[in-house]
């Protein structure tokens, strides 16, 4: 797990309000390694400002919370 703050660039963009520019969450390149079909591999993508992120990954969060629902003991 780790917190984290978006870029003021990114946030701007994607009309983040202030109290939303932060969260918690794990690295879906942490999680890829040992539950592959919990992450979504969504290819290159461009930001505003013209850098590309290559084969950017993200947290399938359906998928994950099924995993982790199913896999509970309580």
């Amino acid at each position: 797990m780790v917190s984290y703050r978006y870029d003021d660039e990114f946030a701007d963009a994607a009309g983040l309000a202030a109290d939303q520019r932060t969260d918690t969450g794990v690295l879906a390149q942490e999680l890829h390694r040992v539950l592959p079909d919990a992450v979504l591999e969504t290819g290159d993508v461009m930001l505003a400002n013209g850098d590309t992120v290559p084969n950017l990954l993200v947290v399938n969060k359906v998928s994950s919370t099924d995993f982790f629902y199913v896999g509970s003991k309580f």
